[in-house]
């Protein structure tokens, strides 16, 4: 009997440290992955937080340019308004239907989100046609401390019950009667719906509060938030001065008491401030959900390992046993053969294992493991260790990607090696399925085509057997999927007019080439005739005989009805636009024309279809080209062109560029569009006319003279031209009206104003002023004596009587003569001064003129 020596401690404590030196590998990779995933868990919560702040910002970026672009749409349409009503004084704003057409009109271009109305000075609403009955209901609305500017007010409703309203309001200006202002009342629940479609669903909201706190509008809503001052509950990053604009968290007192996430900005001027939010907790649920799961499943697989490691430890007992060698490996066989031990490293193969997957020896252990895809790699390496460990056979599919950079797919089969009953590994083989896997998937592929397909495809034998018919073809032939083809022949589905170009040119052509494509038409379930595309391919065998004919179909019957209605479109199109007045052609993106109506062709000077192929600087000449160069390159570079341009004989037209693109979303070129604009223009200079003349004397009024005065005195300094305005005030006016009454007195007025344009030249400038104040512009005169003598008629023709209603008045005139001294003249200093010497003229016994000194 012989006896083993006793280990020395070293030793021993080797063979210890060798078999707890994979479990505390384990153990350690596990607590550095507890570690890793507590870490991941409050970086990315905070990550999360993050991106959410991030994405509420982009949607309160969105709000707030809404409401930005609402409010100073409001303040547009307010303004005119406002302007409608100064412009119209002897009108009764309330009762004009005209003013009632125009608030219409505005309501109707916000879509109904925004209605018109007016207001009292106490801001109670004024009843004016059109408007509807709520607005009477509405409390008294706020109106800003100066006129002409707008406001913001509270939300606001008839009755409890009824929707809210925001009003927006601007002062006139001058008052008008009863009417003091304009206002916008927004329709509150319409914004809330618009709101709706950008909050973040199912916890996000989105506010507008005042600059005081006041909630104007809660998407979703919350009963009794609307018109409630919440700036006591405002967290610190909104509370004044504070910032314009910022993200932070709060306690959601307000919107049940849940933590959310919330981004602010403050509209300015307009006193505004959008407030996008969302819960906390519905950011984060999702990353909270993985977190979980994350957790759970690092517990349960540290719960594996530990059990694992127990495994692992009686394992290690019996693999200390001899192992049996394993037997006839032969490197000449043409499938890898590889041996394992317990833990799954391969400790042999053969030469065919090391070729399949392209590794060199020193890779055999593991090497295989490291050349799997990713997402294969963690699950494949853990069921080969257990199946290894536990002594299971395995019969697996692994996709890897060689060292030289090739994917393949191998075949692993496996039977668990024991010698006396105990297992010390795995013996098995491998096989590159690769071209393999490729053909049954192509198989798949093509075969999904077929099913999916919406077009017809068979198959036929060279009698014309049915071997095969897709899904769509059993629908149009009305089959069930599992209906028997054994008695369908081809020829049964072909119309009677079709059997001869079927046999004597779709047959011969299709076998002589190979393929047939055509237009033709079949016979559909309950005989009806229906046009189809169809495609024949023939399928020869190694001897070149026909083994089979592919047949697909597409019904076409849409399509061709498509094609005749497409004609017919294109045909009234081209009628259309070779009558229609305006001036139509389209320009490729070379400049060339490619259509013309006719109105186009004749404003060229040409006829009808001479354009086509012409370039646009051949057909407009060098100087209309030029004017539009930059426009035409603005079009064929995409964006859309617009102008006017003016014609001989005082004629106008807008021109319109329109970019056009191809299939590929490339600019193929533009319409042109151009449109007689002379009565528009002309009804504009009308209005603008009226808007600078007197109603009463027909000269200009106080707008028009400053304008004309601007003008004149530009036009002074430009050309060196010495200029004079006289300052005319009538001496006896008042009494005037006082006796005889305000028509006498406006007929006198009419009287005086025709007096002096007699005494004036056409080029000189004739203003009233007011009352009876009038102004004269001498924009070109020789010296100060010519203007004397101006100021000199002017008084003696006031001097004269005036015959009004029978009665001879007397009423004489008061001139002030200011001549412009110096570049650095101004229409104010010119006036200024004028008055001075008008106000020496009166003190001095009135009925005279003065001149005004060169300095005030």
């Amino acid at each position: 009997m012989s006896v083993e020596p006793t280990p020395s401690p070293a030793v021993d404590a080797h063979r210890r440290l060798q078999a707890r030196g994979p479990h505390i590998a384990m153990f350690g990779l596990l607590a550095v992955l507890w570690a890793l995933i507590l870490i991941f868990a409050v970086v990315q919560e905070q990550r999360m937080v993050e991106g959410a702040q991030k994405q509420l910002r982009l949607i309160n970026n969105v709000v707030s340019q809404h409401t930005r672009s609402l409010l100073r749409g409001i303040e547009t349409d307010l303004a005119l308004l406002d302007h409608w009503v100064q412009t119209h004084p002897q009108t009764d704003p309330l009762q004009d239907a005209d003013l009632a057409g125009l608030v219409n009109q505005l309501v109707q271009g916000s879509d109904g989100l925004v209605s018109y109305g007016f207001a009292n000075d106490a801001g109670q609403a004024l009843a004016f046609p059109g408007a509807p009955a709520w607005q009477r209901g509405m409390a008294a609305v706020g109106w800003p401390a100066v006129a002409g500017e707008m406001a913001t007010g509270v939300p606001t409703r008839d009755t409890a019950g009824q929707a809210w309203h925001w009003p927006v309001t601007r002062k006139l200006d001058r008052p008008s009667g009863e009417l003091a202002g304009a206002v916008a009342w927004i329709d509150l629940t319409r914004l809330g719906a618009l709101h709706e479609t950008l909050r973040e669903k199912p916890a996000g909201g989105i506010s507008l509060t005042t600059s005081d706190g006041v909630v104007i509008v809660r998407t979703p809503f919350v009963e009794g938030l609307i018109g409630r001052n919440v700036s006591k509950n405002r967290p610190p990053p909104m509370q004044p001065p504070g910032l314009q604009q910022g993200v932070f968290q709060h306690d959601g007192t307000l919107t049940g008491g849940h933590p959310r996430l919330a981004s602010f900005e403050r509209l300015g001027r307009y006193r505004v401030t959008v407030l996008v939010s969302q819960e906390v907790d519905e950011a984060l649920a999702a990353f909270r959900m993985r977190r979980n799961v994350g957790m759970a499943v690092l517990g349960l697989i540290t719960l594996s390992a530990a059990g694992f490691s127990v495994a692992l430890t009686r394992s290690q007992r019996a693999t200390r046993r001899s192992q049996a060698e394993l037997a006839a490996v032969s490197d000449a066989f043409p499938l890898g053969l590889f041996r394992t031990d317990i833990t799954g490293a391969t400790t042999y193969a053969n030469d065919a294992y090391f070729q399949k997957f392209g590794l060199p020896r020193e890779r055999m252990a593991w090497g295989w493991s490291e050349i799997l895809e990713k997402d294969q790699q963690t699950g494949a390496l853990q069921a080969w260790k257990t199946a290894a460990a536990e002594g299971h056979a395995v019969k697996s599919v692994l996709n890897i990607r060689r060292p030289d950079g090739r994917e393949a797919v191998m075949s692993i089969r496996t039977a668990p090696l024991r010698v006396d009953g105990q297992l010390i590994g795995q013996v098995g083989s491998l096989d590159d399925i690769t071209e393999r896997i490729q053909q049954q998937k192509a198989q798949r592929m093509l075969t999904s085509i077929f099913e999916k397909s919406t077009d017809v495809v068979a198959q036929v034998n060279p009698d014309g057997k049915l071997l095969y018919l897709n899904p769509a073809g059993r629908a149009m032939l009305a089959l069930g999927p599992d209906d028997s083809l054994d008695a369908l022949h081809y020829d049964d589905f072909l119309p009677a007019h079709r059997e001869t170009q079927v046999r004597d040119q779709i047959l011969p052509t299709a076998i002589s080439r190979g393929i047939w494509v055509g237009e033709t038409s079949v016979l559909a379930a309950g005989g009806r005739e229906i046009a189809v595309s169809e495609m024949l391919i023939v399928h020869r065998n190694d001897a070149q005989q026909v083994e089979t004919f592919s047949v697909v179909m597409r019904d076409i019957t849409q399509e061709l009805r498509a094609r005749t209605e497409l004609q017919r479109s294109e045909s009234i199109l081209n009628i259309v636009a070779a009558t229609l007045p305006a001036l139509v052609a389209v320009i490729d993106h070379q400049e060339r024309y490619l259509f013309s109506n006719d109105a186009y062709a004749r404003w060229t000077g040409r006829a009808t279809g001479q354009l086509v192929g012409l370039t646009v600087r051949e057909a407009l000449g060098e100087n209309l080209y030029a004017q539009r160069e930059g426009h035409i390159k603005a079009a064929l570079a995409g964006q859309r062109a617009m102008f006017e341009s003016e014609r001989e004989g005082a004629q106008f037209q807008e021109t319109t560029y329109i970019p056009f693109r191809n299939a590929d979303g490339q600019v193929a070129g533009f319409v042109a569009l151009s449109q007689d604009i002379t009565s528009h223009k002309r009804q504009q200079q009308k209005l603008l006319d009226a808007s600078q003349t007197d109603p009463l004397t027909g000269t200009l009024n106080r707008a028009g003279f400053d304008l004309r005065m601007r003008e004149a005195l530009a036009n002074a300094r430009r050309e060196h031209h010495l200029l004079a305005l006289l300052c005319i005030d009538l001496d006896a006016f008042k009494p005037v009206n006082d006796e005889h009454g305000h028509a006498a007195g406006d007929r006198l007025l009419e009287a005086v104003a025709q007096r002096l344009q007699q005494a004036l030249r056409p080029s000189d400038i004739l203003a009233r002023l007011g009352g009876d104040e009038f102004a004269v512009v001498l924009p070109d005169i020789k010296n100060e004596p010519s203007a004397q003598t101006v100021a000199r008629k002017i008084v003696s023709a006031l001097a004269a009587p005036f015959e009004i209603d029978g009665k001879r008045l007397y009423i004489g005139g008061s001139v002030g003569v200011a001549l412009a001294h110096g570049e650095q003249e101004t229409v104010q200093t010119l006036m200024q001064r004028a008055d001075a010497a008008l106000y020496q003229a009166k003190r001095a016994g009135r009925g005279r003129f003065e001149m005004a000194s060169a300095q005030l």
